[in-house]
């Protein structure tokens, strides 16, 4: 490694799967338990951080994140988007939409109707910042094309599934404060999650890759390397994983057992 000794910490815990499914949808209120990151320890389970976002209203989710990503507020502070319908159109984004959502000019917490949303993208999702997409409540399913965030920051995604992707599933390009948390990924173009050109600050938690060779790629290849991608901090808590990982080009892994 060039230059000082420089550390990237990966902490990696497999944990039991959780379904989107299996979870109330957040929009019926909150319970009456403690609440935001005291009911998180230094290495919280996946029902640790379940437990913590059962105990607020929708928006207190962003209250339950863990790792370098905890402070990712998502669209804590924007508006509440409900979507609608599966269609998708790149050039006239129709009301009701996911892509709609994001074309916004604040900050969004989108939401999805209950049952069962297979949207097909016509062509990658830029995912603003400060922005949630939040699949609780519902069965989310991107296909097609995946997400894409490139100088974002403040990024929540979680409980939704992508797959088929003629692209990478997740891309994250120069971005910090992402968490991307029970997101079921499989069958990528490339990969199902890169990380690379210098983003910081990433939790990915207790998320499903499989059915594809290389999934997560942190950092750039070996002859295309930032040489400050070394020093990010990124988190990974991942539920499982059940194909080849392409895990970490620079820095060094720390690997811990959940049981």
């Amino acid at each position: 490694m060039q230059g000082p000794l420089q550390m990237l910490l990966i902490i990696v815990i497999l944990a039991p799967a959780v379904s989107a499914r299996d979870l109330p949808n957040p929009a019926d209120g909150a319970a009456q338990l403690p609440r935001g990151r005291e009911l998180l320890g230094q290495s919280p389970t996946a029902w640790d951080m379940d437990e913590c976002a059962r105990a607020g209203a929708l928006r207190d989710l962003a209250d339950c994140g863990w790792g370098f990503g905890k402070e990712a507020g998502g669209g804590r502070s924007g508006s509440i988007y409900q979507v609608t319908h599966l269609g998708d159109s790149t050039e006239y984004p129709q009301p009701g939409t996911l892509r709609h959502a994001l074309t916004r000019p604040y900050s969004v917490w989108v939401t999805f109707n209950p049952g069962h949303m297979v949207i097909n993208l016509k062509a990658y999702l830029d995912v603003p910042s400060g922005t949630t997409i939040d699949g609780r409540g519902a069965r989310v399913e991107i296909v097609g094309r995946g997400l894409y965030l490139q100088n974002k920051s403040n990024v929540i995604v979680t409980h939704v599934s992508i797959h088929n992707c003629l692209t990478d599933c997740i891309s994250l390009r120069r971005s910090r404060d992402i968490w991307i948390n029970h997101v079921d990924l499989y069958r990528g173009g490339d990969g199902l999650i890169d990380i690379t050109k210098t983003s910081t600050r990433v939790t990915v938690s207790h998320c499903h890759l499989h059915d594809h060779h290389k999934a997560m790629l942190l950092g750039a290849s070996n002859e295309n390397v930032e040489a400050s991608d070394s020093a990010r901090e990124r988190s990974l808590d991942l539920q499982s994983v059940s194909e080849g990982v392409r895990t970490c080009c620079r820095g060094f892994r720390k690997v811990l057992a959940d049981g």
